[in-house]
């Protein structure tokens, strides 16, 4: 239900803007060199994309307020947090099997 959440509230419903942006969303984790989600430079990463990344950006924005209250236990956003993660979760498990595959 998650991914659910994130590609309806980030207008990622038509299949080419969501592969573009998980192909490098997938792209990033790779030049980052992160394993998993609980990795030291993740959240830098979760920056990069909700920030500076102009490709990721426009989609990624409406958490860009949510930001100070990321690791918040009691903020409003912990959902929103939660589907996030879920997804970059998604990514980085799609990533390792494409480089076990590639390999």
């Amino acid at each position: 239900m998650p991914i659910l959440v994130i590609n309806r509230g980030l207008s990622l419903g038509r299949d080419r803007i969501r592969g573009f942006i998980s192909e490098h969303i997938r792209g990033l984790i790779r030049i980052y060199n992160i394993y998993r989600t609980k990795d030291e430079r993740a959240w830098d990463l979760f920056y990069d994309i909700i920030f500076l990344d102009p490709v990721t950006t426009r989609h990624f924005s409406q958490f860009q307020l949510m930001w100070p209250q990321r690791r918040s236990r009691s903020s409003p956003f912990r959902e929103w947090w939660a589907a996030f993660r879920s997804y970059m979760v998604q990514m980085f498990d799609k990533t390792r099997d494409q480089m076990n595959n590639w390999r």
